[in-house]
């Protein structure tokens, strides 16, 4: 199964990039995520790992990803970890525009077990979810409320990766 979604917001590639990277904004982005944060220390890059714990049709649902690609200011690629509850990948791509910044992300999951048998609710269910919350998206990062504080730091540990911009995969 895959989703996709773009928007555009109006702002820098570079503090899109960092916000969608701090993987404690998550929470505040996708309405199904109750709690994540970078398990991994250092900055984000190849093999920095995250949890999530979410909310799904009424199921609690545990996730450990791993990222599996990133190139700064480009694309962050992350995949679930084995013992998740639901095997999924994602990608969150991010390209400079002419009104600001063109943010895509694509999600990739392959329901097993019972949840095969509901793959086009579950397929419909997550792409109306994905939709509301890039919308979301688009709201936090175009707002003045955006908490400049903690994405300057973020930038700077970002910035530290600026060497590494080539594309890295695992």
């Amino acid at each position: 199964m895959k989703l996709e979604s773009t928007i555009k917001v109006k702002r820098n590639v570079k503090d899109v990039f960092a916000f969608l990277t701090d993987f404690s904004n998550h929470q505040r982005i996708f309405s199904v995520n109750l709690e994540t944060k970078q398990v991994s220390c250092g900055p984000v890059g190849v093999g920095s790992k995250m949890s999530c714990v979410s909310s799904f049709l009424g199921k609690r649902i545990e996730e450990h990803f791993i990222v599996t690609s990133y190139k700064l200011n480009d694309h962050i690629e992350k995949k679930s970890l084995p013992g998740s509850s639901i095997p999924t990948s994602d990608i969150i791509k991010v390209k400079a525009v002419k009104e600001g910044t063109e943010i895509t992300m694509t999600v990739y999951g392959e329901p097993s077990g019972f949840l095969k048998l509901a793959a086009p609710l579950i397929k419909f269910k997550v792409d109306k979810i994905l939709s509301k919350d890039m919308i979301n998206l688009k709201r936090i990062l175009e707002s003045d409320s955006l908490d400049k504080r903690e994405n300057t730091t973020h930038i700077q540990l970002s910035n530290e990766l600026a060497e590494r911009d080539v594309e890295t995969v695992v």
